[in-house]
C-alpha cells in the first residue's frame, strides 16, 4: 500500500537531543510528527502554519522559522538533505 493511502501509521523513532526522551524523563513515550524538507511539497506550508501558531508565545522561534521556510524549494530535486546545518538553523 502506497503512502498516499496509509494515514498515519509509525514511520519514525524519535530521540531528543537533550536527553529528555530517556526512560524517566518528560518526553518518553511523546508523540511526534516529522516533516520531510528535501521531499515534501506540503511541509513548507506546515512550518509556516507552525510558525505563525506560536508566533506570540516564541516569536523567535516563529522568526527562524519563517526565514528558514523561506530559504528552500521543499520537495523539490535536489534541495539540501540538511538545510540547518547548510543555513545555520539548529
Amino acid at each position: 500500500m502506497g503512502d498516499k493511502k496509509r494515514g498515519i501509521y509509525h514511520k519514525f523513532n524519535v530521540t531528543r537531543t537533550d536527553g529528555t526522551s530517556a526512560p524517566d524523563q518528560k518526553h518518553l513515550g511523546c508523540a511526534y510528527f516529522v516533516l520531510d524538507c528535501d521531499h515534501d511539497p506540503h511541509a513548507k506550508a506546515a512550518i509556516k502554519a507552525y510558525a505563525d501558531s506560536c508566533r506570540a508565545d516564541y516569536p523567535q522561534l516563529a522568526i527562524d522559522l519563517d526565514r528558514w521556510a523561506g530559504q528552500f524549494d521543499f520537495g523539490a530535486p535536489g534541495t539540501p538533505s540538511n538545510p540547518s546545518a547548510s543555513k545555520g538553523v539548529e
